[in-house]
């Protein structure tokens, strides 16, 4: 088990966590925000990411730095430091959207979302990182790419 201990007396199993999102807030504290593998239903009946929040008082880089060093080695970390640190123990799979400059990392397990119309359905929980052009969302496919194993099928 991979422990943090997090303000507020408690500790997180990061090997249940399946991405974590940092923010800065008003006050100057690091907000981070720890979504778990596993889904929760809200008083209102809609199927949620469970999820912890915690502030610290460093700075973003540093607290960032920290979490992911926590984490270990099996992380996606994006060049933007304002998108999801995603645990890659929980990736079914991941997309690459070009015409949107966009990457998409669907997670292994489910959550409820709506669709048009107001109809709910389930699906796999998932996040996303968006790149202003594409130069930086091709360095970051080809920094997944580099990271992933390629084997080669013969058949039909």
């Amino acid at each position: 088990m991979k422990n943090i201990r997090v303000p507020g007396q408690k500790i997180i199993n990061l090997d249940a966590v399946s991405s974590v999102g940092f923010k800065t807030t008003p006050e100057g504290e690091t907000k981070v925000i720890f979504n778990y593998s596993h889904s929760i239903t809200l008083r209102n009946g809609n199927m949620v990411a469970d999820y912890t929040y915690a502030f610290y008082d460093g700075t973003l880089p540093n607290v960032m730095n920290g979490v992911i060093k926590a984490m270990g080695e099996n992380v996606f970390v994006s060049t933007d430091m304002h998108h999801y640190v995603i645990n890659g123990d929980h990736v079914a799979n991941i997309v690459f959207d070009g015409g949107k400059n966009r990457i998409i990392f669907n997670l292994d397990y489910s959550k409820e979302i709506q669709l048009q119309g107001g109809v709910y359905t389930m699906s796999s929980d998932f996040c996303y990182w968006d790149f202003p052009n594409n130069e930086t969302y091709m360095e970051n496919v080809k920094a997944l790419e580099g990271a992933s194993n390629y084997i080669s099928i013969e058949g039909n």
